[in-house]
């Protein structure tokens, strides 16, 4: 089936929000933490997009979260043999 939008009515102002974040920030850092924790040989940035249910074709929202973590120190990042990985920081 296809639509086809003959006006667009979308307003900003008029959007409904939800009461509270579909994701929370904290919880999923925490759970790719986990993740990490649990793989001690390391992971790739796809394995982590896999991991949280959420694969863009250039994994940056995963690349971002993995990036994030590396900033507060609770990550690290090497490359082994041509492959990037990411580590939990004990």
């Amino acid at each position: 089936m296809t639509s086809f939008v003959t006006h667009n009515k979308y307003q900003a102002q008029n959007v409904v929000w939800p009461a509270h974040t579909f994701i929370n920030r904290t919880e999923l850092r925490k759970q790719i933490i986990g993740f990490l924790d649990i793989n001690p040989e390391g992971v790739r940035n796809c394995d982590v997009g896999k991991a949280i249910g959420y694969q863009d074709t250039r994994q940056w929202f995963s690349y971002g979260i993995l990036e994030g973590l590396i900033h507060d120190n609770k990550v690290e990042k090497k490359s082994i043999n041509g492959k990037t990985l990411y580590f939990s920081v004990n």
